[in-house]
């Protein structure tokens, strides 16, 4: 079954509903990390699964905004 990167539509969709989940436990700082990430994900020219394909999770935290808790989770 070939494999096909994740969209980074759908990548800052779940970073999103991740922040919105942080920010309703009142989790401080996070949330506003989580909905920067996803915007900057918005705006990629390369889809950030073929990156990580490439790159790994060094290639993930290499992106503005993606910290090492965040490139996790997209991994």
């Amino acid at each position: 079954m070939p494999n096909h990167p994740v969209s980074n539509q759908s990548v800052a969709e779940l970073l999103r509903e991740i922040g919105s989940h942080l920010a309703m436990r009142d989790i401080p700082f996070k949330p506003r990390a989580y909905e920067k990430a996803a915007g900057v994900i918005d705006g990629l020219e390369e889809e950030v699964g073929e990156t990580y394909q490439r790159d790994g999770l060094k290639g993930l935290l290499e992106i503005p905004g993606v910290g090492a808790s965040i490139a996790a989770t997209i991994e």
